[in-house]
């Protein structure tokens, strides 16, 4: 699991940095190694007090003789998850982790702030919900109030924040970390019941996956607006609606579906969570509640390009055109996000046929 996270942090580094002379990229870049190493070796010291206590390194051996652990290993137990929640806190940008990746996604290539955003998030993810729910299940009244507070912190600063960019890619990677805290907000939710455990790691996969192709197909048109206007600030996308329609109606469709409003995927993904948040009682309502009033709070600045689009008229108002494979993108994640409305259970039902549980 570790060399796998690693394999994908690694080319990111370099990713992050290839504009060479972009004062911007070099910043971004540098930030985004330091801080990643800094994370890798904090996990990678949780891991090696993890294999200390139980001798082996298979996810579920170590949930099995975690089960057991006696009164004076417990303090390892928890100082083990601790360090390893906090490097992986870092790679899928929750707060207090979160502040490389706005500089790292506005000093990259847009493609790469594209792969940070979508595959990188979603291994940190994958690797999150393999050790939470299968190596650490017994010790889930510990760590769970933890995912409550991250979840909280990083779902509400990360749109507070949002509010005040002008510029799309900063806009994108803030909404990652608003996204970020709903994405957590399942975990918070383990150790109730076996049937409640498995509505949150279902509620979960499916907000990642449809996340990720919320994102992939926002970050498509920002790649094609971006080599008329390398600028991005939001008044780049002023008329787009009448200087290219498809990627108008993607880009509006991305944003309502990132803010979870019908008929778009992104709806479905934020009921599953808040069902299972109900379902959960205690501190379930108090979390489903926090998560409406983000999402709530995020409608004005997700609804700030579509209104650019839509309403502004651009000085050039020549078409804008966009490569083939853009255009398949985008017309692709939308016809996902659309079909993950009307049949949500083509979504939710993914975990079904995921191996994360080492089943």
């Amino acid at each position: 699991l570790f060399i796998a996270l690693e394999l994908v942090s690694a080319p990111g580094f370099l990713m992050a940095a290839f504009r060479k002379n972009d004062p911007r990229g070099n910043e971004g870049g540098l930030k985004f190694f330091l801080i990643g190493v800094l994370s890798t070796a904090v996990m990678l010291y949780g891991m090696s007090i993890v294999y200390g206590l139980t001798g082996t390194t298979s996810l579920a051996g170590i949930g099995r003789a975690l089960a057991s652990v006696s009164s004076t290993q417990e303090s390892l137990v928890w100082a083990s998850i601790l360090f390893i929640v906090a490097g992986f806190a870092f790679k899928v940008s929750a707060v207090p982790f979160q502040f490389w990746s706005p500089d790292t996604y506005e000093g990259s290539p847009v493609p790469v702030a594209a792969f940070l955003a979508v595959a990188s998030a979603a291994s940190g993810f994958a690797g999150l919900l393999q050790l939470m729910f299968v190596a650490f299940p017994a010790q889930a009244e510990f760590w769970t109030p933890i995912f409550a507070a991250l979840s909280i912190a990083t779902m509400t600063i990360g749109n507070l924040v949002a509010l005040q960019q002008r510029q799309v890619v900063r806009l994108l990677a803030y909404s990652g970390i608003a996204q970020t805290g709903y994405i957590l907000l399942p975990f918070a939710l383990v150790g109730a019941s076996a049937a409640v455990d498995r509505t949150a790691f279902s509620a979960a996969v499916t907000y990642i996956l449809l996340y990720g192709v919320m994102n992939l197909g926002a970050f498509a048109v920002v790649i094609a607006v971006s080599r008329r206007s390398p600028g991005l600030l939001i008044g780049d996308f002023a008329g787009l609606a009448r200087r290219a329609p498809l990627l108008a109606v993607g880009m509006t469709a991305f944003m309502v579906s990132l803010a979870g409003i019908p008929p778009t995927g992104g709806f479905w993904a934020k009921i599953f969570i808040f069902t299972a948040a109900i379902d959960r009682g205690g501190i379930g309502p108090w979390l489903a509640a926090a998560m409406v009033v983000n999402s709530v709070v995020s409608v004005a600045y997700y609804f700030a390009v579509p209104k650019a689009m839509i309403f502004s008229e651009a000085e050039d108002r020549s078409p804008l055109g966009a490569s083939p494979l853009v255009t398949g993108v985008v017309g692709l994640a939308l016809l996902a996000i659309t079909a993950a409305f009307f049949w949500p259970d083509l979504f939710a039902r993914a975990p079904q046929f995921s191996t994360l549980l080492g089943h």
